[in-house]
This record gives C-alpha cells, sequence and structure tokens, in this order.
C-alpha cells in the first residue's frame, strides 16, 4: 500500500464563488464547467441546502489546480419508500437518519461529465485526494462526513485506490455517437431497422396537436410554476434522487450559459405539457439535461420519446459528434440507438455503518433498471451491446 504523504501545496479555501479573483477564471479553459458563470446559477439557486466550497493549490505562488465541492446532505426522503418496506429495514431507516449524514462531493452533484477539479499538469490530479483530506480535517463548515465522492474522474484508479477510493461499479451513462453522414433527421431515420423506422413515424405523428417552443429567457421566468411541477413529476417517478433542483436554476442558466443552455417548451391548447433543458458543449457535444412531464398528455403524445428525438435532431443539425443521454431510462435511451458508458466516478465510504449502507443502496439501486434493460439494436449500422457481458467488460476496462 501507497503511503500518502501530507499535502505541501498552498492550499486556500474559499466559500463562494463570490470570493474567488479573476485568477480562477483565467486559469480555466474557455468554456469549462468550473467557469465562476456556471458556478453562479447553481450556488444561487439554492438546492437543497447544499453547501458549496472552493480550493486553489498553488506551489511558490504558482497556481497548480482549481478544485470545487458541494456539502450534500443525504436524507431517507431521498430514497424511494419501497426500499424501506421491511420492518427491519423501516427501523433501521430511523437509525441511519437519526442525525445527518453528509457526502463531500467533489463535482457537480447535477451534472454529468463535470469533473470538479482542473490542473494544468496531468500528473498533479491526484493532489485532489491530498486537498480532500485536508479540507475534511479543517473544514469551515465543521462538518462530520459519511464520505466523499469524486465525480467525473480521470485520475488513475491504482493512484486512487492508495487514498482508499474505489470506482463505483455498473454506473452507467447512455451516449450516442452521430456520423458525419447525418445531415438531417430523415438521415437518421434512414438508418433505422423496419421495425424501428415504423415505430419512429408512429411516435413522431403521437405529436400531433403538440406546439413546441424554445423559451428565451423571459417565457422561461414566465413558465415558472409549470416548470417545476413538470419537473417534479419526473423527479418522483425516480428510485433515487440525491438532490432536486428549485426551479430557479434553470432561469439562472439560462442567464448564464445564454445560447449554450438551450430550453424547449411543448404546448397542448396554449397549456406547457413538457419541457426539455439542452446543454452545449464546448467539445462539439449536445447533452440532453433535465425535462419535466405531463404523464397524462406523455401517454397520448408520447412526449418522453418526442424529447429525445428532438434532442437527436437539434444535435444533427448543429452538426454534433456526441449526444450525452443521462443515467436514467436506459431502454428507452437504447431504442433511440445510445450505448452505454461506464462512469468514471470514485467513493470512499467511512468504515461501519456509512459504507455499509452505501453498499446496500447501491445493490438495491442496481437491481431495479440496469440489469432489465434490453439490447436494442434500431440502427441497421451499429452494433448492439447485449448487456451484462459486454457492460462487465467495459467496467473492467474502464
Amino acid at each position: 500500500m501507497h503511503h500518502c504523504q501530507p499535502l505541501s501545496e498552498e492550499l486556500q479555501t474559499y466559500t463562494s464563488f463570490q470570493s474567488l479573483s479573476a485568477d480562477w477564471d483565467a486559469f480555466l479553459p474557455a468554456g469549462h464547467p468550473l467557469k465562476t458563470r456556471e458556478l453562479r446559477a447553481l450556488e444561487l439557486s439554492k438546492p437543497n441546502d447544499v453547501r458549496f466550497a472552493y480550493i486553489t493549490l498553488s506551489r511558490h505562488q504558482k497556481l497548480l489546480g482549481l478544485i470545487s465541492l458541494q456539502v450534500v446532505e443525504i436524507k431517507a426522503e431521498d430514497i424511494q419508500s419501497n426500499v424501506w418496506k421491511s420492518a427491519f429495514l423501516s427501523h433501521l431507516k430511523d437509525f441511519i437518519f437519526c442525525k445527518p449524514r453528509f457526502l463531500l462531493v467533489c463535482g457537480n452533484a447535477f451534472r454529468s461529465d463535470s469533473p470538479g477539479f482542473y490542473f494544468e499538469k496531468k500528473e498533479d490530479e491526484v493532489l485532489v485526494f491530498d486537498a480532500l483530506k485536508a479540507f475534511d480535517a479543517k473544514n469551515p463548515f465543521k462538518i462530520n462526513f459519511a464520505g466523499w465522492m469524486v465525480k467525473d474522474s480521470l485520475v488513475d484508479l491504482e493512484q486512487a485506490k492508495a487514498y482508499g477510493f474505489k470506482s463505483i461499479q455498473q454506473d452507467l451513462q447512455m451516449e450516442m455517437r452521430l456520423p458525419n453522414a447525418w445531415q438531417t433527421f430523415d438521415d437518421y431515420l434512414a438508418q433505422l431497422s423496419k421495425k424501428y423506422l415504423q415505430r419512429a413515424r408512429k411516435i413522431r405523428t403521437s405529436l400531433q396537436g403538440i406546439t413546441v417552443q424554445s423559451l428565451d429567457e423571459d417565457a422561461v421566468r414566465a413558465h415558472e410554476p409549470e416548470i417545476e411541477r413538470l419537473y417534479t413529476n419526473v423527479v418522483k417517478q425516480q428510485a433515487f434522487h440525491l438532490l432536486a433542483l428549485p426551479v430557479s436554476y434553470f432561469l439562472l442558466m439560462k442567464q448564464s450559459l445564454e445560447e449554450r443552455f438551450e430550453m424547449k417548451g411543448y404546448f397542448l391548447d396554449g397549456k406547457l405539457v413538457a419541457f426539455s433543458s439542452l446543454i452545449h458543449h464546448p467539445d462539439n457535444g449536445l447533452e440532453i439535461y433535465y425535462i419535466g412531464l405531463d404523464y397524462a398528455a406523455n401517454e397520448k403524445h408520447n412526449l418522453y420519446f418526442n424529447l429525445l428525438f428532438d434532442g437527436l435532431e437539434t444535435a444533427i443539425l448543429q452538426r454534433k459528434k456526441l449526444l450525452k443521454l443521462g443515467r436514467t431510462g436506459f431502454d428507452a435511451k437504447a431504442s433511440l440507438g445510445g450505448l452505454p458508458v461506464p462512469g468514471k466516478h470514485l467513493i470512499r465510504m467511512k468504515r461501519g455503518l456509512p459504507s455499509m449502507v452505501f453498499q446496500y443502496l447501491t445493490n438495491w439501486y442496481q437491481s431495479l433498471e440496469k440489469p432489465g434493460w434490453k439490447s436494442r439494436n434500431p440502427l441497421n449500422s451499429v452494433p448492439a451491446i447485449s448487456g451484462k457481458k459486454e457492460i462487465q467488460e467495459m467496467n473492467l476496462a474502464g
């Protein structure tokens, strides 16, 4: 076992994006998710009493790297009630959550592919673990953390293991690479097998009667109550949501990212019945971000599948190379042509109860959907991922 040296670099801690100097933004590449305008949107929306912290690491007064942290409280109500259905687990829940349980997250709990650190030199990235240890020992919030998570980490796994971290197995996200030959949505349809082409046409036809509009800043503000209701509908369907976003976040993101953050509204008889949000990444990718649905309208108009198709069409028309589809609804996204990609999240839970509970909840969550979603091969030219074997191989490779 490698013994980690104490952190010798100069470490500065801040508890608000407003405290960060101009050096923070100047140090980051263009469009990086740690730019203060993106930090601002999340911090000002004040999600679920999340606390924020930022670290700069320097050596001889020269900036080496930046780290963004979120302090997240894990609550029993964030976990679907049926996980506690047995009497034993119900009592265990009261025991587990008799006092607050906090997780220290390096990264953004509300975003995928949004690393929580940036170092100028690749070899310095391992310093993130020393920084977390130093922050935990003397954090400004005086909180005892049940564990640490490093999201979207590209640090060598062997190095991470030396600090007591391990990768979260079976953490998958769906992505879709877009061929250069696709210039219109019809080019995508032409690649679908007969079965999926019929299905796609039926889904598109079911959108009849729905008006799709781009929502600018004023429209987002005007429709905030409906956006909140539709977003809450979706959150309630999820087995586990670490955090729910306040509705103000959408407006703040629109103000912060402007044209890079796009919202589409779906209207039935003048009433908003669904919305999708899209993030345009600087690396020529498009992410279908948070959505909201009226499930009664969804039943009739296939709104969820149409949101996916519209996101795909936007990506094709804007010549994006990659469509990021997120980590829920695997079966639906596989039907679109998405393929599973292993996540790169690292976790270190403190020994004893926190570690046992995390392992139990992880196993329960993975049993809900991941093993059950079916192999899909909608595209004639794209090989199918047939499920467990390939995913296991992908995890081993990752």
